[in-house]
């Protein structure tokens, strides 16, 4: 075995030695001293003034199909939600699944039509449907070639 030699006791360098004693009693002096001068100078106040009510900003407003276009994307979430609840119950067979897949198709297609007779004014709501709708195309594409079974 290795032989561990002790650590000697004079190593340890002695600090205190270095230290000077002030003849003040150091942070008891500064306080005493803070204290008194709060004491002689008095106390001046400013006088404030209330800020009175505050003006919130208008909200803007979101245009009416934006709305319809909101309600109809939340449809087709929901729906995506129920296949991906579906897909993961082992339960239920690809012949239960199908008429969501085919609700899904069908909400994605109301959607792009809506979408297509209105003008969209919200460039991240534009980016959402999209998104759902690929969604939508690739899970078709993928359930309909047999990549499930």
């Amino acid at each position: 075995m290795t032989k561990i030699s002790p650590v000697q006791n004079n190593t340890i360098p002695n600090y205190e030695s270095g230290l000077k004693k002030s003849s003040e009693k150091g942070f008891q002096g500064h306080l005493q001293k803070a204290l008194q001068h709060k004491e002689s100078s008095p106390i001046t106040g400013h006088q404030t003034q209330s800020l009175g009510e505050v003006q919130s900003s208008p909200l803007t407003s979101l245009h009416p199909s934006t709305h319809q276009i909101i309600r109809e994307t939340e449809r087709l979430l929901d729906l995506i939600d129920t296949y991906r609840q579906q897909m993961a119950d082992p339960q239920k067979s690809l012949k239960d699944i199908e008429p969501v897949l085919q609700a899904l198709n069908k909400q994605k297609g109301r959607l792009q039509n809506f979408c297509q007779q209105t003008s969209m004014h919200d460039a991240p709501l534009a980016d959402i449907v999209n998104a759902c709708t690929l969604t939508v195309d690739k899970e078709m594409v993928q359930f309909y070639r047999g990549d499930y079974i």
